[in-house]
């Protein structure tokens, strides 16, 4: 009995000086929100920006890769594809009340709402409005915001509105503001991913 009561004593102070491992430390909740809640006012008030990259889409049994440049000017915006829809490009130019879709072929076709105009031409629909915020890394604030998932900096890594789910896979740090790279937009009938090269970044 002397000799186990010895042993577990022995146990107890090697357990004793064992090394816990460091633990990363992590930012307090009010810091991450209060991230979070800059990073939308900054970028809220943003009126000018360009972004490129790639996009692939599938849609029902149907499926596109472009590649993507998308200049936002205040409430203007210019969004041209490469090479989708066997057409060789398409041009989305928009404003309020009124957007525009040319083709490589010259055919023009406008519509009062982008979201009318792609299911019109494509069968399906896709928020450009919530995309205009989105590809920025914020959330669209006409629509309401059903689920937000940060990272420890503020980041987002997950945002759900409507009926759409936002999942930010990739940043990078473009002209000191941190700017999605790999993100993935879907619902129950599209699913985009979208990767972006670059960034341009005027202050509001």
């Amino acid at each position: 009995m002397k000799r186990l009561a010895a042993v577990l004593a022995m146990v107890a102070v090697l357990a004793g000086c064992e090394t816990v491992p460091e633990t990363p430390p992590v930012a307090p909740v009010a810091d991450i929100g209060a991230a979070w809640a800059a990073r939308e006012r900054r970028l809220g008030a943003l009126e000018h920006w360009d972004t490129a990259g790639r996009v692939a889409v599938r849609a029902d049994a149907e499926s596109f890769t472009a590649g993507l440049r998308w200049d936002q000017d205040g409430g203007r915006y210019r969004i041209l594809l490469s090479g989708p829809l066997g057409q060789g490009g398409a041009r989305l130019e928009g404003a309020p009340g009124e957007v525009v879709l040319t083709t490589a072929r010259g055919e023009t076709f406008r519509a009062a709402r982008p979201d009318d105009l792609l299911y019109q031409q494509l069968g399906w629909r896709m928020p450009l409005g919530g995309l205009r915020y989105w590809l920025v890394g914020i959330s669209d604030p006409s629509a309401p915001l059903s689920r937000l998932e940060l990272d420890g900096s503020g980041l987002p890594t997950r945002l759900d509105q409507g009926d759409w789910v936002v999942e930010f896979e990739g940043w990078g740090t473009f002209e000191g503001e941190p700017m999605p790279t790999r993100m993935r937009v879907h619902n129950a009938r599209v699913d985009a991913k979208v990767a972006l090269q670059s960034w341009t970044v005027a202050p509001p």
